[in-house]
């Protein structure tokens, strides 16, 4: 097993995503966490795979938006050690 790092684009796409949602600190560091997961092992995120084989997942409750989650999808390219972010989203929560 190599420790290479991961290479993924989910900095640039939270970049984007506070630079349009103006998200508060909270938030902005449960994506950065995921983020830094990304970079260390994808496989280590609780996800779920559809039939694409996209992985995707609910990150946890906004600290900004209330009654929203935030959520993501992202790609896993073994052979590249890279991670596609697709998309961070708004979600409604669970109750």
């Amino acid at each position: 097993m190599t420790s290479r790092p991961w290479k993924t684009n989910a900095y640039s796409r939270i970049k984007t995503l506070v630079d349009q949602k103006h998200f508060s600190g909270a938030d902005i560091d449960l994506l950065l966490d995921f983020a830094r997961q990304l970079t260390i092992d994808p496989y280590d995120v609780i996800a779920d795979r559809d039939r694409a084989g996209e992985f995707y997942c609910i990150l946890g409750s906004s600290a900004t938006y209330r009654g929203a989650a935030l959520a993501v999808g992202y790609r896993i390219d073994d052979a590249y050690r890279t991670v596609e972010v697709i998309s961070y989203s708004l979600v409604p929560s669970r109750p």
